[in-house]
């Protein structure tokens, strides 16, 4: 299952983006980058889409089975 997390670079985004990716789950990350390295160093290398979450289109999530939204500030 792949899982979409926006804001996969904030705070509570790193955790649930890290917690995710232990279990097993294909994830994918949308964040604009305010926070570059993250707040959890993590050992899961995780594609990122750098984008603001209003410019996102549709061929950017097409695969995806799930949405965590995170994003915002």
């Amino acid at each position: 299952m792949k899982v979409l997390v926006t804001g996969n670079k904030g705070y509570v985004g790193s955790v649930i983006t890290e917690e995710l990716s232990k279990q097993g789950f294909d994830v994918l990350g949308l964040d604009v980058g305010f926070f570059p390295k993250g707040f959890v160093e993590s050992k899961y290398d995780v594609g990122t889409i750098s984008k603001d979450i209003r410019d996102i289109e549709t061929k950017d999530i097409e695969d995806c089975n799930a949405v965590i939204h995170l994003a915002g500030l």
